[in-house]
């Protein structure tokens, strides 16, 4: 499995490498044999070393979970499906974001789920 777990170098930021909040979830079953990569903009694959080990390991779908709806994950959803990964899986509930002065969290996530579904990749129950 693989992580990715947004990280800043700014002391003020919620995302400051070593804070509680950078820290990834208690609840995500990680073995130490799952690999971890830093990013530092919302796409993942952005100066990263993501793509270089999707292909050194052969990997050619994704199954994709993930927050901030909006953000993070239509990112890197975008550009994974421009990389050549275009047969790639999110499930329903894998997903979240909070609500914004527009739309409350779970119309983003279906609105988003709307777009990328039979498109971007495909949604399954």
């Amino acid at each position: 499995m693989i992580f990715i777990q947004h990280t800043t170098q700014d002391e003020q930021d919620e995302f400051y490498e070593g804070s509680d909040d950078w820290q990834i979830h208690k609840g995500l079953l990680r073995r130490p044999t799952d690999k971890v990569i830093q990013k530092t903009r919302w796409d993942a694959f952005y100066q990263t070393e993501l793509l270089d080990y999707l292909k050194a390991n052969g990997i050619e779908q994704l199954i994709i979970a993930g927050a901030q709806t909006e953000f993070c994950l239509d990112t890197m959803i975008r550009a994974a499906y421009s990389l050549g990964f275009q047969n790639n899986i999110l499930y329903k509930n894998t997903q979240s974001t909070i609500s914004s002065t527009i739309l409350k969290a779970d119309e983003i996530i279906r609105h988003h789920e709307g777009i990328w579904n039979n498109r971007f990749l495909s949604i399954r129950e």
